[in-house]
């Protein structure tokens, strides 16, 4: 049941998008707020759901994998820009774990949660399993790093536009290096090149970040 409702309820959400083209009907986020009140509307609890529904999550993996094919598509203009993107997504990692466990750090906050929030910019996954490993809250993690993913499709493109960056680099690392695969989608609606290379900066981050949490934890957590 809650997999068919799941599947109308994205159709629906698409068709209102795809008429409206407002960032804040993008159907990830408008399907997952409606969903998450007809459950709640149901009495049933979020297990119950994923029984019925736990294919689409199966699904994330080979969607995930096709955004991909942008990367061989423009292969040879991502090579040329290497350096820039790497670089560029190092400092993205180190200003990502900043903002997200400093502040809490700074007033004294509970480790896990310190732990939680250094790892929003990651793809839920990896920031899950890091999440297990250092001693932060997995279900916070995976709610933090989609809501992560939410707000920059939801609100990338506004500042984009409202700050004038054109650029397809600095608006692919930004949004790859901090939203991943659900603002990649959304940056790839616009822009097939910036697309791949958010595909790959958010690829990138995926491998930077498990090297500097370690670092991270050990200095603000001991």
């Amino acid at each position: 049941m809650w997999l068919i409702l799941t599947l109308i309820v994205f159709a629906v959400a698409q068709y209102v998008y795809l008429r409206k083209k407002r960032n804040y009907l993008i159907p990830v986020f408008t399907a997952t707020v409606v969903l998450i009140i007809l459950v709640l509307i149901s009495g049933k609890t979020y297990a119950d759901y994923y029984v019925s529904a736990q294919w689409i999550d199966w699904l994330l993996g080979p969607a995930v994998v096709a955004l991909s094919f942008p990367l061989y598509k423009h292969r040879k203009m991502l090579a040329q820009n290497g350096l820039k993107i790497v670089s560029w997504v190092v400092i993205a990692a180190i200003l990502g774990v900043l903002t997200g466990a400093v502040f809490l750090w700074a007033f004294q906050v509970d480790n896990s949660y310190v732990v939680s929030a250094m790892l929003k910019n990651i793809t839920a996954p990896v920031a899950i399993d890091l999440a297990e490993f250092y001693g932060g809250i997995p279900a916070l993690t995976a709610v933090i790093c989609t809501m992560s993913g939410m707000l920059g499709a939801v609100i990338g493109p506004t500042i984009f536009k409202k700050l004038n960056i054109k650029s397809s680099l600095a608006k692919a690392v930004a949004m790859g290096s901090t939203s991943h695969a659900i603002g990649t989608a959304r940056l790839m609606e616009d822009d097939d090149y910036a697309g791949a290379i958010s595909t790959l900066s958010f690829l990138l981050m995926t491998l930077v970040m498990p090297v500097l949490v370690p670092l991270f934890v050990y200095l603000l957590v001991g």
